[in-house]
């Protein structure tokens, strides 16, 4: 399967609910594949919550975005 195939399967998997097929390169990986994007308010609440009192940065690389 190419990766544009992957990327429509991904894309309908995800408008579907279900998991996406994984590369025949890597058929037995064990590895998660997320699609999307990170649900961020649980990730901040998780990390506050294991932090508390304490202040928490977030650094990020690459080309900025507008």
């Amino acid at each position: 399967m190419d990766s544009a195939t992957l990327d429509q399967a991904a894309l309908e998997a995800a408008e579907a609910g279900t998991k996406p097929p994984l590369p025949q390169a890597y058929p037995a990986s064990r590895v998660a594949t997320l699609y999307g994007r990170p649900k961020w308010d649980r990730v901040f609440a998780h990390i506050a919550a294991a932090h508390p009192r304490k202040r928490v940065g977030v650094f990020v690389c690459g080309p900025k975005v507008h």
